[in-house]
């Protein structure tokens, strides 16, 4: 339950529409696909500097895929 006055982060978006929701999908295929190993190093790769390179990072590209990405964003096919 949120604190009287707060909104949640995000919005759950419907199946097969391009938001978060199917973004968050792409990243489970992938683990399951390619496991553990591959999500870890997805997690450094996005996060820890000097090499950070945040929602460009191959992980968040390939998660992309899931739903044809998002317009102006690039992304990379696998799903």
């Amino acid at each position: 339950m949120l604190a009287p006055g707060a909104s949640p982060a995000t919005v759950q978006t419907t199946f097969g529409t391009g938001g978060l929701s199917d973004h968050e999908t792409g990243h489970t295929l992938s683990v399951a696909a390619l496991g553990g190993f591959y999500a870890w190093i997805n997690a450094i790769d996005q996060n820890i500097p000097p090499l950070r390179r945040s929602t460009r990072a191959y992980g968040e590209l390939v998660a992309n895929s899931h739903f044809g990405g998002i317009l102006g964003q690039p992304s990379v096919t696998v799903w």
